[in-house]
């Protein structure tokens, strides 16, 4: 019975990890971000130079970056819903995603089993090579029309080392820099090889949600300002079980003046289930 009861918990693991079934907020706040990567506050960088709400990621600037505050070019919040079985990633800002600003457009949207390089990891400035600089498995590359503007659909490519980028073009600090790159994928000199497209679809674009709207659309824990809220989804049941249950999303526009990180939390539930089975595979070795 208890040899029975291992098998299908081992199961039942596997699913979830092959799954992944968190749904809800998954932004990785500037604050949270570097103590992850450094243990410790900001130190190179006055928090009020980049953040009204360090709390989270609302009405914030890329860390070192020194721009506009403005709800127009604010990227507030990332998530990651179950619908249908499926999984969608959201993405909130006050940006408009289809058109940008003033020039600048909406980026690609990037995926890593692990920890990508960025930030205090690696210094991105101006890189354009996947491996080594960035690390990415996966890009959701939207179409575009000549003006860079998003027509509705997207491809989702699987990413080799080779892979190449394009970068920001915003007059940002090197220390901003560093968490700014990269800004989308750069099909037309990445070498034939180096990339494999996985599903395509459109997403689903829902504009002019309010204050309250925009908390419920992403189960946030905390209030976000602004007034006026715009909601980008994009399927990506294609790569969720390759993903597993623990991977991060980047995201950025042209001018990378505001950028959004998520990383998906392991659910306590299962990593209560991961060590009650390693107790019980420790002790059946023991015994034999």
């Amino acid at each position: 019975m208890k040899k029975r009861f291992i098998v299908l918990s081992l199961v039942a693991l596997c699913s979830c990890f092959a799954g992944g079934a968190y749904a809800g907020d998954i932004t990785v706040f500037d604050f949270m971000d570097h103590q992850l990567i450094t243990g410790s506050h900001p130190t190179t960088y006055a928090p009020a130079v980049y953040s009204k709400t360090p709390i989270n990621e609302d009405q914030t600037v890329t860390r070192g970056a020194t721009g506009s505050f403005s709800q127009g070019w604010d990227l507030e919040a990332m998530g990651v819903k179950n619908q249908g079985g499926q999984k969608v990633l959201q993405l909130l800002g006050g940006w408009d995603w289809v058109n940008g600003r003033d020039g600048y457009t909406t980026g690609d949207i990037f995926f890593s089993k692990d920890r990508p390089n960025f930030g205090h990891f690696k210094d991105n400035t101006g890189q354009t090579v996947n491996g080594g600089n960035y690390n990415y498995d996966f890009a959701v590359v939207f179409t575009r029309d000549a003006n860079n503007h998003l027509l509705g659909g997207y491809t989702i490519y699987s990413l080799t080392a080779n892979a190449k980028f394009l970068t920001v073009n915003g007059s940002l600090p090197d220390e901003a820099k560093k968490f700014a790159n990269p800004w989308r994928f750069d099909l037309a000199n990445s070498p034939i090889g180096s990339y494999s497209v996985v599903t395509t679809g459109n997403y689903v674009l829902t504009n002019g949600l309010d204050d309250a709207q925009a908390k419920a659309a992403l189960d946030l824990s905390y209030n976000i300002i602004g007034g006026t809220h715009n909601l980008l989804e994009v399927n990506i049941a294609a790569i969720a079980a390759d993903l597993g249950p623990n991977f991060w999303a980047y995201h950025t526009m042209r001018c990378g003046n505001d950028a959004l990180v998520g990383n998906v939390p392991l659910p306590s539930a299962l990593l209560l289930l991961g060590a009650g089975l390693g107790r019980l595979l420790t002790r059946k070795r023991q015994q034999a």
